[in-house]
């Protein structure tokens, strides 16, 4: 019977780490099979790679802990990387080209959310009619074409290190960080959690509902635009087809 109960235990234990474990695994593989993979640069750059997603997957991480999902955040990304392209190169200057970038992926979490909350319609069909206009968006901006040209202050966003870290880095932490205190920390935290485990019985427990998801899909706006000014200064250009994919990354 002990055994038992200690082969049960073992069994929990892994599965509940069965995410690191597999990414454990992953990562001896890949440094058996090129010896340059554990070098810091390298590792640099991976995290450098994986931060923008990581960013935009907090956001996502919310909508899918009330039990939603937002198809959207790729098309809200390539969308917001046009916008701000074409302010800068009109004159704007970086900072306000930069908050009004965030809040332009704000509006559309906004528009998300108030249709599904209020409206009533479901999340998959909400954010995939938003994924298509806001990617119609992005294309008709600048008639499908990249934008050019950026100021060159706005790629040392991207480029800038810290005791030769890349700034990438510490841009993820912060978020994280702060994130982690809000989901675990907060009220608000904790409606969310309530929704996306009985939408019912946190309505029914005074939990706003409807405000709350709607303030979760602006999170989720607001971290693909900030996602798209990362992505932006990275590549130095704004395309329409950025962030292509990154709805199904993210997730």
């Amino acid at each position: 019977m002990e055994q038992s109960e200690a082969r049960k235990t073992v069994f929990e234990t892994l599965r509940s780490y069965s995410l690191y474990l597999a990414f454990l695994v992953i990562f001896i593989v890949f440094s058996l099979l090129n010896e340059n993979f554990l070098s810091i640069n390298n590792v640099l750059n991976i995290i450098v790679q994986s931060s923008i997603i990581a960013i935009i997957a907090v956001g996502q991480t919310m909508v899918i802990l009330t039990s939603g999902i937002d198809l959207s955040v790729g098309s809200i990304v390539g969308a917001v990387g046009i916008g701000i392209g074409l302010m800068m190169v009109a004159g704007v200057s970086i900072p306000v080209a930069v908050v009004t970038g965030v809040f332009m992926g704000a509006i559309f979490g906004v528009i998300n959310g108030v249709i599904i909350s209020y409206g009533r319609v479901p999340a998959f069909i909400t954010t995939l009619g938003m994924m298509g206009i806001a990617r119609g968006f992005g294309l008709a901006m600048n008639e499908g074409k990249p934008v050019a040209g950026l100021p060159l202050e706005f790629e040392k966003i991207a480029s800038a290190s810290i005791w030769g870290i890349p700034s990438f880095v510490f841009y993820t932490l912060i978020i994280y960080v702060i994130m982690c205190v809000v989901l675990e920390r907060t009220k608000f935290g904790r409606h969310i959690y309530a929704i996306g485990g009985n939408r019912d019985a946190a309505r029914l427990s005074g939990v706003k509902v409807k405000v709350v998801e709607m303030i979760v899909y602006l999170f989720s706006g607001l971290f693909a635009g900030l996602g798209s000014v990362l992505l932006t200064a990275r590549l130095y250009y704004a395309t329409p087809v950025a962030g292509n994919g990154y709805e199904l990354d993210t997730i």
